[in-house]
């Protein structure tokens, strides 16, 4: 009976460990724009590249036709418009990024921090002296 206590006390402590690991922001997501009443606007990709963040667009829904102004020198690894660029991790947030925002057809300086359950992402954008954080929602796991 003792064995049966350690090999689960051990299932239990490997699985806690799981369910812990370091998170990242990758994967796709349903982006919201804070400036449509929090209005799902469409559906991103977000991949590490080269040790930095991008997010791809593959799902519209309203999108400002000033997107190729952000994005027409951009790769990402598949063939969708870039609308996230250039986040460095640094202390659990991915920083210095840009963003750009389709409803407005402007690019902002940003950061993303991923909630704690992987389950959200917030997504700040700077508007100089004025911020605005959209959360966006995850779609697969």
């Amino acid at each position: 009976m003792s064995n049966f206590k350690i090999i689960l006390f051990t299932a239990i402590v490997f699985i806690s460990c799981c369910a812990f690991a370091h998170q990242t922001p990758e994967g796709l997501w349903a982006a919201r724009s804070p400036f449509l009443g929090d209005k799902p606007i469409g559906k991103v990709k977000i991949s590490l590249v080269n040790g930095k963040l991008i997010g791809e667009l593959l799902e519209v829904y309203p999108l400002n036709a000033n997107v190729d102004r952000f994005c027409w020198r951009r790769q990402s690894p598949t063939s969708g418009p870039v609308i996230l660029c250039d986040y460095q991790e640094s202390d659990g947030k991915w920083i210095n990024g840009k963003i750009y925002e389709s409803t407005t057809g402007t690019v902002y300086r940003s950061e993303i921090t991923l909630s704690p359950n992987g389950n959200h992402l917030y997504v700040k954008g700077d508007m100089g002296m004025a911020s605005a954080v959209a959360v966006w929602d995850r779609l697969n796991r």
